[in-house]
Protein backbone atom coordinates (compact mmCIF):
# COMPACT_ATOMS: atom_id res chain seq x y z
CA UNK A 1 0.00 0.00 0.00
CA UNK A 2 2.58 2.10 0.86
CA UNK A 3 4.87 1.81 -2.16
CA UNK A 4 1.57 2.44 -4.25
CA UNK A 5 0.97 5.49 -2.61
CA UNK A 6 4.48 6.78 -3.49
CA UNK A 7 4.15 6.08 -6.35
CA UNK A 8 1.30 8.05 -7.40
CA UNK A 9 2.94 10.97 -5.75
CA UNK A 10 5.88 10.92 -8.03
CA UNK A 11 3.63 10.58 -11.34
CA UNK A 12 1.89 13.85 -10.25
CA UNK A 13 5.29 15.53 -9.58
CA UNK A 14 6.30 14.40 -13.09
CA UNK A 15 3.14 15.56 -14.62
CA UNK A 16 3.22 18.90 -12.71
CA UNK A 17 6.56 19.20 -13.68
CA UNK A 18 5.99 18.83 -17.62
CA UNK A 19 3.03 21.43 -17.80
CA UNK A 20 5.41 23.59 -16.13
CA UNK A 21 8.27 23.12 -18.58
CA UNK A 22 5.41 23.26 -21.35
CA UNK A 23 3.87 26.05 -20.05
CA UNK A 24 7.27 28.64 -19.99
CA UNK A 25 7.47 27.88 -23.67
CA UNK A 26 6.73 31.19 -25.80
CA UNK A 27 5.92 35.05 -24.68
CA UNK A 28 3.61 35.56 -21.83
CA UNK A 29 1.60 38.49 -23.59
CA UNK A 30 -1.70 36.49 -24.04
CA UNK A 31 -5.02 36.50 -22.10
CA UNK A 32 -4.16 32.88 -21.36
CA UNK A 33 -0.86 33.35 -20.71
CA UNK A 34 -1.50 36.16 -18.42
CA UNK A 35 -3.79 34.42 -16.57
CA UNK A 36 -2.33 30.70 -16.06
CA UNK A 37 -0.35 31.38 -12.53
CA UNK A 38 3.03 30.73 -14.62
CA UNK A 39 5.79 32.24 -15.57
CA UNK A 40 5.83 31.56 -19.34
CA UNK A 41 8.80 33.85 -20.71
CA UNK A 42 10.84 32.45 -17.93
CA UNK A 43 11.79 36.18 -17.25
CA UNK A 44 10.22 35.14 -12.70
CA UNK A 45 7.57 37.57 -13.03
CA UNK A 46 3.90 35.70 -13.02
CA UNK A 47 1.03 36.89 -14.93
CA UNK A 48 0.11 40.21 -14.62
CA UNK A 49 3.06 40.95 -12.81
CA UNK A 50 4.90 40.74 -16.19
CA UNK A 51 4.73 44.09 -17.73
CA UNK A 52 4.08 42.61 -20.95
CA UNK A 53 0.18 41.11 -19.32
CA UNK A 54 0.18 45.04 -18.00
CA UNK A 55 -1.76 45.91 -21.98
CA UNK A 56 -4.78 44.10 -20.27
CA UNK A 57 -7.63 45.39 -18.59
CA UNK A 58 -7.70 42.60 -15.94
CA UNK A 59 -3.96 43.73 -14.91
CA UNK A 60 -5.15 47.20 -14.77
CA UNK A 61 -4.88 49.12 -11.75
CA UNK A 62 -7.88 50.20 -9.62
CA UNK A 63 -8.61 54.00 -10.02
CA UNK A 64 -7.03 55.57 -7.37
CA UNK A 65 -10.29 56.80 -4.51
CA UNK A 66 -9.78 60.18 -2.68
CA UNK A 67 -11.21 60.51 0.73
CA UNK A 68 -14.31 62.48 0.18
CA UNK A 69 -15.21 62.04 -2.86
CA UNK A 70 -18.91 61.78 -3.00
CA UNK A 71 -19.78 58.09 -5.23
CA UNK A 72 -21.15 58.63 -8.76
CA UNK A 73 -24.61 57.56 -9.12
CA UNK A 74 -24.69 54.58 -11.90
CA UNK A 75 -27.18 54.45 -14.55
CA UNK A 76 -28.41 51.58 -16.37
CA UNK A 77 -29.58 52.27 -19.26
CA UNK A 78 -31.38 55.87 -19.95
CA UNK A 79 -31.05 58.75 -17.33
CA UNK A 80 -34.04 58.70 -15.01
CA UNK A 81 -36.10 61.92 -16.51
CA UNK A 82 -37.96 64.33 -13.70
CA UNK A 83 -42.31 63.77 -13.71
CA UNK A 84 -44.09 66.61 -13.19
CA UNK A 85 -48.05 66.12 -12.17
CA UNK A 86 -50.06 68.62 -13.39
CA UNK A 87 -49.60 71.79 -15.04
CA UNK A 88 -45.50 72.72 -15.04
CA UNK A 89 -44.81 75.54 -12.08
CA UNK A 90 -44.64 78.78 -12.66
CA UNK A 91 -42.19 81.92 -11.34
CA UNK A 92 -43.29 83.82 -8.75
CA UNK A 93 -43.82 87.42 -9.42
CA UNK A 94 -41.84 89.52 -7.08
CA UNK A 95 -43.49 92.21 -5.28
CA UNK A 96 -42.93 95.85 -7.24
CA UNK A 97 -42.12 98.43 -4.81
CA UNK A 98 -44.50 101.03 -3.09
CA UNK A 99 -43.57 104.73 -4.43
CA UNK A 100 -43.00 106.75 -1.70
CA UNK A 101 -45.06 110.07 -1.71
CA UNK A 102 -43.51 112.94 -2.84
CA UNK A 103 -43.47 116.07 -0.46
CA UNK A 104 -45.94 118.83 -1.51
CA UNK A 105 -43.87 122.32 -1.31
CA UNK A 106 -46.80 124.85 0.86
CA UNK A 107 -46.53 127.92 -0.60
CA UNK A 108 -46.82 131.03 1.78
CA UNK A 109 -49.12 133.23 2.29
CA UNK A 110 -48.62 136.59 0.92
CA UNK A 111 -47.61 139.71 4.08
CA UNK A 112 -49.48 142.33 3.97
CA UNK A 113 -50.62 145.28 6.43
CA UNK A 114 -54.52 143.84 6.89
CA UNK A 115 -56.67 146.80 7.61
CA UNK A 116 -54.56 147.83 10.92
CA UNK A 117 -54.15 151.68 9.57
CA UNK A 118 -57.58 152.14 9.23
CA UNK A 119 -58.04 150.67 12.67
CA UNK A 120 -55.38 152.99 14.33
CA UNK A 121 -57.20 155.85 12.32
CA UNK A 122 -60.57 154.72 13.70
CA UNK A 123 -59.41 154.76 17.51
CA UNK A 124 -57.70 157.80 17.49
CA UNK A 125 -60.58 159.45 15.90
CA UNK A 126 -63.65 157.77 18.13
CA UNK A 127 -61.18 159.13 21.05
CA UNK A 128 -62.33 163.10 20.85
CA UNK A 129 -65.84 161.90 20.65
CA UNK A 130 -66.07 159.59 23.82
CA UNK A 131 -64.13 162.60 25.21
CA UNK A 132 -66.58 165.06 24.26
CA UNK A 133 -69.82 163.13 25.51
CA UNK A 134 -68.04 162.12 28.61
CA UNK A 135 -67.34 165.34 29.10
CA UNK A 136 -70.84 166.85 28.14
CA UNK A 137 -72.26 163.89 30.63
CA UNK A 138 -70.13 165.09 33.09
CA UNK A 139 -71.24 169.08 32.93
CA UNK A 140 -74.96 168.06 32.87
CA UNK A 141 -74.85 165.31 35.84
CA UNK A 142 -75.62 167.91 38.14
CA UNK A 143 -79.28 169.33 38.91
CA UNK A 144 -82.10 168.69 36.75
CA UNK A 145 -80.18 167.60 33.62
CA UNK A 146 -79.84 164.07 35.04
CA UNK A 147 -81.64 161.93 32.31
CA UNK A 148 -79.42 164.51 29.65
CA UNK A 149 -76.76 162.98 31.52
CA UNK A 150 -77.55 159.66 31.19
CA UNK A 151 -78.03 159.84 27.83
CA UNK A 152 -74.80 161.08 26.86
CA UNK A 153 -72.98 158.52 29.38
CA UNK A 154 -74.46 155.59 27.50
CA UNK A 155 -73.26 157.22 24.58
CA UNK A 156 -70.21 157.26 25.70
CA UNK A 157 -69.79 153.81 26.97
CA UNK A 158 -71.33 152.71 23.69
CA UNK A 159 -69.07 154.01 21.57
CA UNK A 160 -66.00 152.78 23.96
CA UNK A 161 -67.26 149.84 24.00
CA UNK A 162 -68.07 149.26 20.26
CA UNK A 163 -65.08 150.53 19.05
CA UNK A 164 -62.18 149.20 21.60
CA UNK A 165 -62.32 145.85 20.57
CA UNK A 166 -62.90 146.24 16.50
CA UNK A 167 -59.95 148.76 16.44
CA UNK A 168 -57.84 145.74 18.43
CA UNK A 169 -58.97 143.22 16.07
CA UNK A 170 -57.31 145.30 13.32
CA UNK A 171 -54.12 145.65 14.91
CA UNK A 172 -54.06 141.81 15.11
CA UNK A 173 -54.57 141.88 11.07
CA UNK A 174 -51.62 143.35 10.38
CA UNK A 175 -49.80 140.35 12.90
CA UNK A 176 -51.71 137.86 11.34
CA UNK A 177 -50.79 138.23 8.49
CA UNK A 178 -47.01 139.25 8.08
CA UNK A 179 -45.83 137.59 11.37
CA UNK A 180 -45.09 140.77 13.50
CA UNK A 181 -45.66 141.52 17.41
CA UNK A 182 -47.34 144.77 17.55
CA UNK A 183 -46.88 146.28 21.10
CA UNK A 184 -48.14 143.65 23.49
CA UNK A 185 -47.59 145.89 26.46
CA UNK A 186 -49.86 148.46 24.75
CA UNK A 187 -52.37 145.19 24.12
CA UNK A 188 -52.26 144.07 27.80
CA UNK A 189 -52.85 147.34 29.52
CA UNK A 190 -55.74 148.22 27.03
CA UNK A 191 -57.72 145.41 27.73
CA UNK A 192 -56.97 145.81 31.32
CA UNK A 193 -58.25 149.38 31.29
CA UNK A 194 -61.18 148.63 28.64
CA UNK A 195 -62.52 145.57 31.44
CA UNK A 196 -62.29 148.52 34.43
CA UNK A 197 -63.68 151.42 32.18
CA UNK A 198 -67.24 148.98 31.33
CA UNK A 199 -67.73 148.08 35.03
CA UNK A 200 -67.38 151.74 35.99
CA UNK A 201 -69.68 152.57 33.05
CA UNK A 202 -72.36 150.00 33.90
CA UNK A 203 -72.23 151.43 37.65
CA UNK A 204 -72.82 155.23 36.63
CA UNK A 205 -75.45 154.25 34.32
CA UNK A 206 -77.07 151.83 37.30
CA UNK A 207 -76.62 155.01 39.49
CA UNK A 208 -78.37 157.68 36.60
CA UNK A 209 -81.28 155.21 35.87
CA UNK A 210 -81.93 155.77 39.89
CA UNK A 211 -81.47 158.41 40.05
CA UNK A 212 -78.69 159.07 42.15
CA UNK A 213 -75.65 161.52 41.64
CA UNK A 214 -72.45 160.27 40.94
CA UNK A 215 -69.96 161.97 42.82
CA UNK A 216 -68.15 164.77 40.60
CA UNK A 217 -65.23 163.81 38.66
CA UNK A 218 -65.98 160.09 38.68
CA UNK A 219 -67.82 160.35 35.10
CA UNK A 220 -65.11 162.59 34.08
CA UNK A 221 -62.51 159.89 35.52
CA UNK A 222 -64.16 156.54 33.33
CA UNK A 223 -63.98 158.73 30.49
CA UNK A 224 -60.70 159.37 30.62
CA UNK A 225 -59.70 155.48 30.99
CA UNK A 226 -62.08 154.72 27.91
CA UNK A 227 -59.92 157.33 26.08
CA UNK A 228 -57.09 155.39 27.13
CA UNK A 229 -58.44 152.68 25.84
CA UNK A 230 -58.82 153.82 22.90
CA UNK A 231 -55.63 155.30 22.76
CA UNK A 232 -53.86 152.14 24.17
CA UNK A 233 -55.60 149.90 21.10
CA UNK A 234 -55.14 152.41 18.92
CA UNK A 235 -51.01 152.76 19.29
CA UNK A 236 -50.76 149.17 18.61
CA UNK A 237 -52.66 149.29 15.61
CA UNK A 238 -50.20 151.62 14.33
CA UNK A 239 -47.45 149.98 15.55
CA UNK A 240 -48.64 146.86 13.62
CA UNK A 241 -49.44 148.77 11.11
CA UNK A 242 -45.83 150.01 10.04
CA UNK A 243 -43.82 146.92 11.55
CA UNK A 244 -45.85 144.60 9.04
CA UNK A 245 -45.57 147.80 6.12
CA UNK A 246 -41.36 147.37 6.62
CA UNK A 247 -41.87 144.18 6.52
CA UNK A 248 -43.35 144.19 2.88
CA UNK A 249 -41.65 146.61 1.77
CA UNK A 250 -44.07 149.07 0.00
CA UNK A 251 -43.66 152.74 0.55
CA UNK A 252 -45.18 154.22 3.98
CA UNK A 253 -46.63 156.75 2.44
CA UNK A 254 -49.34 155.32 1.06
CA UNK A 255 -51.07 152.14 1.24
CA UNK A 256 -52.58 150.38 -2.56
CA UNK A 257 -54.75 148.21 -0.79
CA UNK A 258 -58.85 149.04 0.34
CA UNK A 259 -60.24 148.10 3.46
CA UNK A 260 -63.30 148.43 5.68
CA UNK A 261 -62.67 150.30 9.18
CA UNK A 262 -65.19 151.23 11.39
CA UNK A 263 -65.89 155.10 12.03
CA UNK A 264 -67.33 157.32 14.99
CA UNK A 265 -68.98 160.59 14.44
CA UNK A 266 -70.60 162.97 16.80
CA UNK A 267 -73.95 164.43 16.30
CA UNK A 268 -74.85 168.29 17.73
CA UNK A 269 -78.01 170.26 18.13
CA UNK A 270 -78.01 173.83 19.18
CA UNK A 271 -78.37 172.71 22.72
CA UNK A 272 -74.90 170.62 22.52
CA UNK A 273 -73.76 167.40 21.75
CA UNK A 274 -77.09 164.55 21.31
CA UNK A 275 -75.32 161.55 20.39
CA UNK A 276 -72.40 160.11 17.59
CA UNK A 277 -72.96 157.66 14.65
CA UNK A 278 -70.84 154.20 14.51
CA UNK A 279 -70.42 152.72 10.77
CA UNK A 280 -67.65 151.28 8.11
CA UNK A 281 -65.52 153.30 6.03
CA UNK A 282 -63.29 152.39 3.11
CA UNK A 283 -59.85 153.59 3.81
CA UNK A 284 -56.45 153.12 2.22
Amino acid sequence: MRLRLSTLAAAVAVILRASHAFAQIGPENTAQACQDRFDNDGDRYVDCTDQDCSLFTFCAPPPPVYPGTPPQPVYLGAQPQPVYTGAQPQPVAQPQPVAQPQPVAVQPSPRSTGWALGAAITGFAALPVALALGAASEALGHGDTGAESLGLGIAATVTIAAVAPVVAVGGGSARRASGVRGCLACRIAGWVTYGLTMADAFVLIGLGAADIEAPIGVITSVTVLGCATLALFASDALISWRQARALVGASPRRDPRLALAPYATPLGSEDGLAGAVLGLALVR
